[in-house]
């Protein structure tokens, strides 16, 4: 299942065209949908493809913020595996299908995702640096994945290039991993993934591309300013989120105990060596550790 989420798309809507009839796999199901129904799109959408029996679209106009509207396609999504198509995002016609691969390549797996290459609204590469390939600098791939891989990979990394990669979608709707809000849904992206990433491996695949448009508008450009005591409050609204992904979805009491310890420091930003004992919590074992268990069936 491909979710696309549309919000004042019109100028938007060439590039989701592209996208969907570009996608090279045979098993598809799209729906479109548009909570706020402010302009044409969804209309000229359903026009185009009125005679694709893949493509379904739902239209409200109750407002939905992103993580709602995300949360909504999840709970429509029938297909095994699923994503999230941002409207102003285009993708390799082989991305859906090289993600797809490496999921059923590795069932401990739960969410795969590829390359963001940034660019703007010309198409043109934008000056703008991601940590694509900082993520193997954070993932030993022949490490067994442990808490101590999303814990790494929350201080270390920027965790929202991989939301738009493909999950299983039978075992997040099964343990209820739907995204939780925050203040202000600013990176609510970044601890959904955290949350995905405690329930099993995140597997990184770079020769699968997507392209991330950089433009006025963008979502994330809300997020920025506000007062210190406002920034100070939605960090540790954060921190409860974290928190509660974490109670919910880490099985051990010692792993919990761990990643508690890890988000707190995190967030004490006054505490003088914090950053060590930080990377003493989350290095990986000298000895080859367990596997954490994963349930994604």
């Amino acid at each position: 299942t491909i979710g696309v989420p549309l919000y004042h798309s019109a100028r938007f809507v060439e590039i989701i065209i592209r996208n969907l009839e570009a996608i090279d796999y045979p098993n598809l199901e799209y729906i479109i949908s548009d909570r706020h129904c402010a302009d044409g799109a969804l209309a000229t959408l359903a026009n185009h493809f009125a005679d694709d029996a893949r493509v379904r679209f739902v239209a409200a106009t109750d407002g939905l913020n992103w993580v709602e509207h995300y949360n909504l396609l999840l709970e429509a999504a029938t297909g095994d595996y699923m994503m999230w198509m941002p409207h102003d995002d285009s993708y390799a016609a082989d991305y859906v299908a090289t993600l797809v691969r490496e999921l059923e390549d590795n069932p401990d797996c739960i969410l795969a995702f590829g390359t963001l290459n940034p660019i703007d609204m010309d198409d043109n590469p934008a000056p703008i640096w991601l940590a694509n390939s900082h993520w193997h600098t954070c993932i030993d791939a022949a490490h067994p994945w442990t808490v101590r891989e999303p814990l790494r990979l929350y201080i270390k990394w920027n965790l929202g290039i991989a939301m738009r990669g493909i999950f299983r979608c039978a075992s997040i709707k099964q343990h209820h991993l739907t995204i939780q809000p925050t203040p202000q849904s600013e990176m609510a992206d970044i601890c959904w993934i955290f949350g995905v990433g405690l329930r099993g491996a995140l597997r990184n695949v770079p020769a699968a591309q997507c392209y991330k448009r950089y433009h006025a508008h963008n979502t994330h450009t809300q997020w920025q300013g506000g007062t210190r005591r406002q920034e100070v409050r939605k960090r540790w609204g954060r921190l409860v989120v974290l928190l509660g992904y974490a109670v919910r979805h880490v099985p051990r009491p010692t792993d919990l105990i761990r990643v508690i310890l890890v988000l707190l420091l995190r967030n004490l930003t006054g505490l003088p060596g914090r950053y060590r004992l930080i990377d003493r919590l989350i290095a990986p074992p000298r000895k080859s550790a367990g596997h954490f268990g994963h349930r994604n069936s």
